[in-house]
């Protein structure tokens, strides 16, 4: 009888330490826990609820749309004649004692010699204000112009993402697209592309050229992206890694760090 018994421990000690063999250890590295952040945020945001979508959408139009501007770009002879008229978008990312610094889009501002480029900026209550050129950078595919603060309507900072955007999360777009003022509208990530130096995200969003220099943001209200490029009539956004990038250069070349 007690062989049996011990016969039996036996068994049961095996099974139990080969079972160990089954068991999946939750990783410790940076990238899991910032993947694992990144997704409860999503999950603890996301739209499952009727009450949940309308306070999203009432905090954007009446916080977030602070930060997002129109930008007019003329192209200026050495005659001073206009040659020709763009329009985009921008965002706020900074704030300094005088000014504001705009995140926009590459392409708005680029310029053939020797002609230059003339900036006027349109705020979220119609408040104009002269831009100033600061900043480009063509393989980036990024810009950055400032103005001198009205005292009197202040804007908001956008909130710029800690992580890197998911595959099919639910995305807005704040932009002059199709003309309108801070148009908004939604869609989702359709792929993510981790490029050199460009890193670029896909989505179903609907837009025009009038978007770029657009704010992307996620369900949380954070900027996520900037629309540059058009893919039929979908944007294409540099995605976070690309603007993170960005600003790191922006800052060492203007010395505001």
């Amino acid at each position: 009888m007690k062989r049996i018994h011990l016969f039996i421990i036996y068994i049961l000690t095996s099974l139990i330490l080969s079972s160990c063999s089954f068991i999946v250890r939750e990783e410790k590295t940076d990238v899991y826990k910032d993947l694992k952040i990144q997704y409860h945020q999503y999950l603890e945001n996301d739209f499952m609820f009727l009450d949940d979508f309308q306070s999203f959408v009432n905090t954007v139009s009446t916080e977030t749309a602070k930060s997002v501007v129109k930008v007019k770009i003329d192209l200026v002879n050495q005659q001073n004649q206009i040659m020709s008229t763009r329009f985009g978008s921008g965002v706020v990312i900074e704030e300094t004692d005088i000014s504001y610094k705009i995140l926009t889009a590459n392409d708005l501002l680029s310029i053939t010699e020797p002609n230059t480029i003339r900036l006027q900026i349109t705020d979220y209550m119609g408040n104009l204000y002269t831009g100033i050129f600061e900043h480009r950078d063509p393989d980036l595919e990024l810009g950055i112009i400032s103005i001198y603060k009205n005292e009197t309507q202040p804007l908001s900072l956008i909130q710029i993402a800690k992580y890197n955007p998911l595959l099919n999360e639910p995305i807005m777009l704040i932009s002059y697209r199709q003309k309108i003022m801070n148009s908004m509208v939604m869609g989702f990530i359709t792929s993510i592309i981790e490029g050199d130096p460009v890193s670029q995200m896909y989505t179903s969003i609907e837009t025009d050229i009038y978007g770029h220099g657009g704010a992307v943001l996620n369900n949380r209200m954070e900027l996520i992206g900037i629309q540059y490029n058009l893919e039929g009539n979908h944007t294409v956004a540099i995605h976070l890694k690309g603007i993170s990038l960005y600003l790191d250069q922006y800052h060492f070349d203007l010395n505001l760090s």
